[in-house]
């Protein structure tokens, strides 16, 4: 097709401390069409201009006796939030089950309440170029 289009993962479980938005670290390609994500940064670059669709799965896992009261996602664009919303979970937060999706190119997080991981077994980024 021509279009870019990856989808990435990462090879260690992230570390977020509580309450500071944390860059994820997507450090492995599983597919990179047109090389637009760059895997060293963990970051999709837009060749052109148009639209793009972008997903996240985040799966947390828990870091010793922690117990975050909310696990938060959003993505970001040239390096600030990029627009409307963010996902989140509050509640008992189960770990290796409990996990977030995000529907808009760097994937930040962050618990609040206490520490914990981005687990990187169940955790994804994707994205592709929208004809």
């Amino acid at each position: 097709t021509g279009l870019p289009r990856f989808c990435a993962a990462t090879t260690f479980d992230n570390y977020l401390a509580a309450g500071a938005w944390t860059r994820v670290q997507f450090n492995a390609a599983d597919a990179n069409e047109q090389g637009a994500f760059a895997p060293a940064s963990g970051r999709f670059t837009a060749a052109e201009a148009g639209p793009h669709a972008f997903t996240a799965n985040l799966a947390y896992r828990r870091n010793g006796a922690s117990a975050p009261t909310a696990f938060e996602a959003q993505f970001y664009r040239n390096g600030a939030p990029a627009g409307r919303g963010r996902a989140a979970l509050t509640g008992s937060l189960v770990d290796g089950v409990s996990c977030l999706g995000l529907g808009t190119v760097e994937v930040f997080a962050r618990f609040t309440g206490a520490d914990g991981y981005v687990a990187a077994a169940d955790s994804l980024f994707s994205g592709r170029q929208l004809p």
